[in-house]
């Protein structure tokens, strides 16, 4: 439709098609919760089975929230300018940012700085320690990707 002579599509339309594409989820969420609770969506507790006291976000939150899943789109749309070559992938580009952007950053490793004024010696690794209330076991187990499979080490022999 309007693609480039490279064959790509230039990043300012993409990330206009894309940011389009966050428009037509977002309204359609939007619809779909003014029909099921009939509320306005930042009057709706995201969460009611909690007794935690939460409330809603407010309509300034709910604009702030919605404002960067447009710019998420936007911003994957123009980050895929170069393998995208007409406007129905970066439309669906940004349709699916959230997710998108979700998958991404679920696989950032993110570091384990236990508080050490707290641990106790549990045998976590080799001569590590635990945070207070974990096992040694949990505690190997934190910062393992989704699916990775994590195996403890053996201990080695002083020689």
């Amino acid at each position: 439709m309007f693609a480039s002579i490279l064959g790509a599509v230039l990043w300012w339309q993409a990330a206009l098609w894309a940011l389009a594409g966050g428009f037509v989820v977002e309204g359609l969420e939007f619809a779909a919760v003014l029909r099921r609770h009939r509320l306005w969506p930042w009057q709706v507790d995201p969460r009611p089975e909690t007794d935690i006291g939460t409330t809603a976000a407010g309509p300034l939150g709910y604009f702030i929230g919605e404002v960067v899943r447009l710019a998420v789109g936007g911003v994957l749309g123009a980050a895929l300018s170069g393998q995208i070559t007409d406007s129905l992938p970066a439309l669906a580009i940004g349709a699916a940012a959230p997710a998108v952007a979700g998958n991404l950053f679920a696989f950032v490793p993110l570091p384990h700085q236990p508080d050490t004024s707290q641990a106790v010696n549990t045998g976590a690794g080799a001569g590590g320690a635990a945070p207070v209330g974990q096992t040694g076991e949990e505690a190997s187990d934190l910062g393992s990707f989704p699916g990775e499979v994590t195996s403890t080490p053996e201990p080695r022999e002083a020689s």
